[in-house]
């Protein structure tokens, strides 16, 4: 699907990398600086000068350096864009649309994300039906259907997931673009959290998004095996930071979204180019499910994150159907790296976060 919207990459202007609520952070800074000291063109305008003058070489050798990270960056695009996204394809049909946890926080911000890119542009966004399932009720409205639904409820998640799927296929659709946004979490420690509030969380967390997943997967390889296409589909799952270490009081929630990760990216090295599946790994977000967080002596390094804005830019990955996974904010995307330091720094680090102690007993 081509669209106005979709952003064009270019090695000499790097794409937004700022959703964040506050403003001025580390992310800030990185972006200002590719846009600046590490523009693989700007560089040169200094070290030329630079080397005719004094006939140091340094930051001759810096500059080829910064150009060979820009092509590294140029490629890593390439590959991640690689099948281009044809939700279209040979069909004259609509845009679907599958957001769970969609009424409220971060999936609101997707939905209104999606419903803005249709308003803007309805011609080149041409959106059917956007299915939004959450727990709480909230009344259809024009291309946007409302499911009331407990994820946790196994029975319940697979009776809408079939009548959602089977809607479509009745109109001789499929689903286009699927985002697994639905999260829960817990205040208890490892030992005190029940066996029951446990499988909640995994239920939840984990096995829905797997199943609809699997769900929808299957309907848009039989759509094209059906009309012989090659059609496209999305699907962009909501993990956390989280899913990269483990703080106290959250050892469920964090095992949950580890295995998501793992799961999703096992995924989008089994099947062929017309599935797209990237994972996000945000920090903590504007939103109620970690408002008892209290980030503030770290807001330059650890920002909140806006939901708003990352609705923004979810909607534009799963149009331009970008893969792999994206950390927001920036230490999102370090932590992993992080987590390689010997056991005493990154003892110290995690210590000065004080996110041990920033979980309460309920």
């Amino acid at each position: 699907m081509t669209s106005r919207h979709s952003e064009k990459f270019s090695p000499f202007n790097p794409r937004p990398l700022v959703v964040l609520a506050s403003p001025f952070s580390l992310d800030h800074a990185v972006h200002l600086l590719l846009r600046t000291v590490f523009h693989s063109l700007y560089t040169w305008t200094f070290s030329v000068p630079i080397y005719l003058l004094s006939g140091s070489s340094l930051l001759i050798w810096l500059s080829l350096a910064t150009d060979v990270l820009w092509v590294l960056r140029w490629l890593s695009h390439v590959k991640k864009i690689r099948g281009p996204m044809t939700v279209l394809g040979p069909r004259n049909t609509k845009v679907n649309i599958i957001v769970t946890g969609g009424a409220r926080g971060l999936g609101k911000g997707i939905v209104n994300a999606f419903l803005q890119l249709y308003s803007e542009d309805p011609k080149s966004f041409n959106l059917g039906t956007i299915f939004v399932v959450d727990t709480i009720e909230v009344s259809s409205q024009s291309n946007v259907v409302y499911y009331k639904c407990d994820l946790a409820n196994k029975v319940k998640t697979g009776m809408v997931t079939q009548e959602i799927l089977s809607t479509v296929s009745r109109r001789g659709e499929k689903i286009d673009i699927l985002i697994n946004n639905a999260g829960v979490r817990q205040n208890e420690t490892f030992l005190e959290i029940s066996e029951e509030k446990t499988r909640n969380i995994l239920e939840v967390n984990v096995f829905a998004p797997i199943a609809l997943t699997k769900a929808v997967v299957g309907l848009h390889k039989e759509f094209n095996t059906k009309n012989n296409a090659r059609t496209s589909l999305s699907v962009i799952n909501i993990a956390s930071v989280l899913g990269y270490l483990g703080p106290s009081r959250l050892s469920m929630y964090s095992a949950s979204k580890a295995a998501l990760i793992q799961a999703m990216d096992s995924l989008a090295h089994e099947e062929d180019d017309t599935l797209h599946v990237a994972t996000m790994t945000p920090g903590q977000m504007s939103s109620v499910m970690f408002r008892d967080l209290d980030m503030k002596h770290l807001s330059f390094f650890a920002p909140i994150v806006d939901v708003d804005k990352l609705g923004k830019r979810i909607a534009q990955l799963a149009i331009t159907g970008e893969r792999g996974v994206w950390g927001y904010a920036l230490y999102g995307a370090l932590v992993p790296i992080v987590r390689l330091l010997p056991y005493l720094p990154w003892e110290i680090i995690r210590s000065l976060s004080t996110i041990d102690t920033q979980i309460k007993a309920a």
